[in-house]
Protein backbone atom coordinates (compact mmCIF):
# COMPACT_ATOMS: atom_id res chain seq x y z
CA UNK A 1 0.00 0.00 0.00
CA UNK A 2 1.70 3.18 -1.00
CA UNK A 3 -1.42 5.50 -0.08
CA UNK A 4 -4.97 5.75 1.61
CA UNK A 5 -7.86 6.85 -0.68
CA UNK A 6 -11.89 7.28 -0.77
CA UNK A 7 -11.60 8.02 3.12
CA UNK A 8 -9.76 5.10 3.91
CA UNK A 9 -11.73 2.35 2.09
CA UNK A 10 -9.25 2.75 -0.83
CA UNK A 11 -5.65 2.95 -1.56
CA UNK A 12 -2.81 2.86 -3.88
CA UNK A 13 -0.70 -0.08 -4.76
CA UNK A 14 1.80 -0.03 -7.37
CA UNK A 15 1.48 -3.89 -8.43
CA UNK A 16 -1.96 -2.94 -9.32
CA UNK A 17 -0.55 0.01 -11.73
CA UNK A 18 -1.35 -1.27 -15.72
CA UNK A 19 -4.00 -4.07 -14.22
CA UNK A 20 -7.21 -4.50 -16.38
CA UNK A 21 -9.82 -2.05 -15.11
CA UNK A 22 -12.47 -4.19 -12.42
CA UNK A 23 -9.72 -6.94 -12.44
CA UNK A 24 -10.23 -7.56 -8.76
CA UNK A 25 -14.13 -6.40 -8.82
CA UNK A 26 -16.17 -8.48 -5.77
CA UNK A 27 -12.45 -10.02 -4.81
CA UNK A 28 -10.94 -10.51 -1.91
CA UNK A 29 -8.15 -8.79 0.02
CA UNK A 30 -5.95 -11.25 2.22
CA UNK A 31 -3.81 -8.51 4.63
CA UNK A 32 -0.32 -9.96 5.46
CA UNK A 33 0.81 -7.11 8.06
CA UNK A 34 -0.24 -4.15 9.44
CA UNK A 35 -3.43 -4.07 12.18
CA UNK A 36 -5.34 -6.47 9.25
CA UNK A 37 -2.83 -9.20 9.28
CA UNK A 38 -4.42 -12.68 8.79
CA UNK A 39 -7.91 -10.66 8.10
CA UNK A 40 -9.58 -10.39 4.41
CA UNK A 41 -11.66 -7.28 3.33
CA UNK A 42 -13.99 -7.65 -0.17
CA UNK A 43 -12.58 -5.35 -3.01
CA UNK A 44 -15.61 -2.78 -4.32
CA UNK A 45 -13.84 -1.80 -7.41
CA UNK A 46 -10.18 -1.68 -8.79
CA UNK A 47 -8.57 0.57 -11.50
CA UNK A 48 -5.50 0.67 -13.79
CA UNK A 49 -4.02 3.47 -12.01
CA UNK A 50 -3.36 1.01 -9.47
CA UNK A 51 -6.05 2.07 -7.24
CA UNK A 52 -8.90 -0.35 -4.86
CA UNK A 53 -11.68 0.45 -3.21
CA UNK A 54 -13.01 -2.10 -0.53
CA UNK A 55 -16.53 -2.31 -0.14
CA UNK A 56 -16.70 -1.87 3.65
CA UNK A 57 -14.39 -0.06 5.77
CA UNK A 58 -11.64 -1.99 6.66
CA UNK A 59 -11.82 -3.39 10.78
CA UNK A 60 -8.51 -1.82 11.46
CA UNK A 61 -6.60 1.24 9.37
CA UNK A 62 -4.92 0.56 6.89
CA UNK A 63 -1.75 2.10 6.24
CA UNK A 64 1.38 3.00 3.84
CA UNK A 65 3.41 0.07 4.01
CA UNK A 66 0.46 -2.69 4.40
CA UNK A 67 0.77 -5.95 2.08
CA UNK A 68 -1.25 -8.74 1.19
CA UNK A 69 -2.60 -10.38 -1.64
CA UNK A 70 -5.69 -9.26 -3.97
CA UNK A 71 -7.68 -12.36 -5.65
CA UNK A 72 -9.89 -11.74 -8.69
CA UNK A 73 -13.68 -11.74 -8.10
CA UNK A 74 -16.60 -13.15 -10.00
CA UNK A 75 -19.08 -11.35 -11.65
CA UNK A 76 -21.00 -14.26 -12.14
CA UNK A 77 -21.06 -13.57 -16.13
CA UNK A 78 -20.47 -15.94 -18.57
CA UNK A 79 -18.60 -13.59 -20.68
CA UNK A 80 -15.77 -12.95 -17.78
Amino acid sequence: VDTITDNGYGFTAPELVGVTDARFKFGRILWTSGFNDTLQDEVKESFATGRAVMSLYPRNPVVPGDTGFIYPGCDFQVST
